[in-house]
């Protein structure tokens, strides 16, 4: 019993210690803040301190509970799982009995004489309670046998951004319901989102935005709203005030499905930046302030949203692939081509064998296949989601996808049918030639079907540019982005990007002999994270700026690569000594590899990608095939020192001008 007392107790000093380093470290790392609020949003019944400690020992948690609670709901905790280690209240009652030697003395109200029930009954004899705190464990969804397909029963699993249109009028009902109207207005310019007045209590947001940037900023413009709409709280110092309206839409935008934006996370680390030189500002009080009011907002708003389903149906994965296929693929990917139906004495293949299907289903990994299909897997929790298909989520346990704006899911072959735009046949064909002798080998039967042909891909057309100047695309890139006027203007004038009808930046990829063959648009509007490649864009050539040198410098994004070029000018190098390519997507390698097989002068590679797992792990994998496929050529790393990507590094040199500026870090 002693030493179970120990235990418990250097257990919760153990813990105690770890929440007081963690939120010493938010208060050093405020950014890390903003991704704890996003994931507190989905955590929203739990003390700030167990949000603390469930994200520190497992950041891919999407809904927790204890042993007896998931034994409770149907499901069991798989063998050899680790708990969650959390805080739980221990309330006692006790009686007040007087002092002794100076101490009050107290007795549990359990063990209460007769006498002393009937005093306390009469008023005469006060009762206090005394809380001290247990370690309790809680387990996620994936630490359990609760199947995927089952998961929408548990928990929200978010919402996809065809619904945003949805979620936007619930949430206005919502704030007009608490005494806030919502005004959608000409506010005359595209940079003012939306603001709120505390004297009228009227919430206006520009009616220019399209239906997510609607809700987005909606979620603060309510933020400010209940916080700050009582003469008291409006006297609060406009930092702080920014502060917890962002902090509540961050929280909140996480419940409607928006993703914690590097625009939003910005605004709130300088935000915070400014509170730190306020001479009353506590951290602590800041977050337990937001996370109180949110608690109040999600309690009151989940009626109001539980009728949008975020999924209309459930489709159980071993009958997913029944469902009829209703969408081609919109990339021209490897996996497409190799695919086209080939004659083989007016005979094709047709697999009935149920151990080959089972096999393929089993050991191709629907994450390897979309990779090779040019998409790029984000680990969101236990599953994935793909960049460019918010809506699709990827389950590495059961190797299957659901995606939630079609209702279609199932294996990796209903994946290739899916997204390839094949038939079942083919699609079972093309993972047999494409993944055999790596993933699996069988011997499949052959019978003759009357095969249906491939869909055709979409017919690759460049967005239509505005007729004016392109001062909208100039301003976001040399403004906000801090890119270089003279290269912004070379690329211009080289036709490699310019700004479309709708504002957005277009950069547009040429291959070996000039001809257009692939674009990707990237927003203007700033707080909008949207990007999104042009349908029918070949996935191999990527953004490339060729300047026939032995140097090419390698990294995800346009954006990213401009911003090299832009180091290099401040830095007094020239610019036309290295070429730059953008693959646009931690998954489309390929265009390095088209690239090299284009330009054998290349002697050097330098890899960019941005500093998260991501990144480097893109760059391992291209690091591995250099090595092996393509040993003459020097590789090395240019790794931003303490920043996500490259053009954080130059924004916060060109906005640091005072200070003498390091070079970027290259490790070789």
């Amino acid at each position: 019993m002693a030493e179970t007392y120990h235990y418990q107790s250097n257990k919760l000093k153990e813990i105690k210690t770890t929440l007081n380093n963690v939120v010493e470290n938010y208060k050093k790392n405020p950014e890390q803040v903003a991704e704890l609020l996003s994931f507190k949003g989905q955590f929203y019944e739990y003390s700030l301190n167990n949000a603390i400690l469930i994200n520190t020992q497992n950041p891919y948690s999407t809904f927790v509970a204890s042993f007896r609670d998931w034994n409770a709901k149907g499901y069991h905790v798989k063998k050899g799982q680790h708990g969650i280690k959390v805080l739980y209240p221990i309330r006692t009652e006790l009686i007040k009995l007087g002092e002794k030697d100076g101490k009050i003395q107290y007795r549990r109200l359990i063990d209460a004489t007769p006498q002393e029930k009937k005093l306390i009954k009469e008023g005469k004899l006060k009762t206090v309670v005394h809380t001290r705190f247990g370690i309790g464990n809680v387990f996620d969804i994936s630490q359990t046998n609760c199947p995927p397909e089952d998961y929408p029963k548990i928990f929200n699993m978010g919402y996809s951004s065809e619904q945003h249109a949805e979620l936007y009028k619930a949430v206005k009902a919502y704030s007009q319901q608490k005494g806030f109207p919502v005004q959608e207005e000409d506010l005359q310019s595209i940079s003012l989102r939306g603001n709120f007045t505390p004297k009228t209590k009227i919430i206006r947001i520009n009616e220019k935005l399209n239906d997510t940037e609607k809700l987005s900023t909606l979620t603060h413009e309510l933020g400010h709203a209940l916080m700050h709409s009582n003469p008291e709280a409006s006297k609060l110092p406009t930092e702080i005030k920014e502060l917890e309206a962002d902090g509540i839409s961050i929280m909140l935008q996480k419940y409607v499905g928006i993703k914690l934006t590097e625009t939003r996370k910005s605004h709130f680390v300088q935000n915070y930046n400014q509170c730190k030189k306020l001479n009353d500002f506590n951290f602590e009080d800041a977050l337990k302030t937001i996370n109180s009011a949110y608690y109040t907002l999600h309690k009151e708003l989940e009626p109001l949203l539980s009728p949008i389903k975020p999924v209309k149906k459930v489709i159980p994965i071993n009958k997913a692939a029944e469902i009829q296929k209703n969408e081609p693929i919109q990339t021209m990917a490897d996996i497409t081509e190799n695919s086209k139906p080939t004659k083989r004495n007016n005979k094709d293949y047709k697999y009935n064998d149920s151990f080959a299907l089972d096999a393929i289903k089993r050991n191709v990994s629907i994450l390897s296949v979309a990779q090779d299909m040019g998409y790029t897997p984000e680990k969101v929790g236990n599953y994935y989601s793909i960049k460019e298909h918010d809506s699709l989520m990827i389950y590495p346990e059961t190797n299957s996808f659901y995606r939630f704006s079609t209702g279609i899911g199932g294996s990796v072959i209903d994946f290739v049918m899916h997204f390839g735009g094949l038939t079942k046949q083919e699609a079972i064909k093309t993972l047999k030639e494409k993944y055999s002798g790596r993933q699996f080998e069988y011997t499949p039967t052959k019978q003759t079907i009357n095969s249906n042909p491939s869909k055709p891909k979409k017919e690759f057309t460049l967005p239509q540019k505005f007729s004016g100047k392109f001062t909208r695309a100039f301003a976001y890139l040399v403004k906000t982005r801090c890119i270089d006027s003279a290269v912004v203007q070379k690329c211009i004038k080289d036709g490699l990007l310019y700004e479309d009808n709708k504002h957005n930046v277009v950069f547009v990829g040429k291959d070996k002999d000039g001809n257009t063959e692939y674009a990707t648009r990237h927003t203007t509007l700033t707080g909008s994270d949207f990007k999104r490649d042009v349908a029918g864009s070949r996935q191999d050539i990527g953004f490339f700026i060729n300047n026939n040198t032995d140097r090419l410098y390698v990294c995800e994004a346009p954006i990213d690569a401009l911003s090299i070029m832009s180091l290099m000018k401040q830095q007094g190098k020239p610019i036309t000594n290295a070429s730059y390519l953008a693959t646009c997507g931690t998954g489309k390698d390929a265009a390095l590899f088209t690239r090299l097989n284009d330009n054998p002068q290349v002697k050097e590679v330098i890899l960019a990608n941005d500093n998260d797992v991501a990144g480097q792990q893109a760059n391992k994998k291209i690091l591995d095939k250099l090595q092996t496929d393509y040993p003459h050529i020097h590789t090395a790393v240019l790794k931003p020192k303490h920043e996500k990507d490259i053009n954080d590094c130059l924004r916060k040199r060109v906005n640091r001008p005072k200070e003498n500026p390091q070079e970027m870090e290259v490790e070789r």
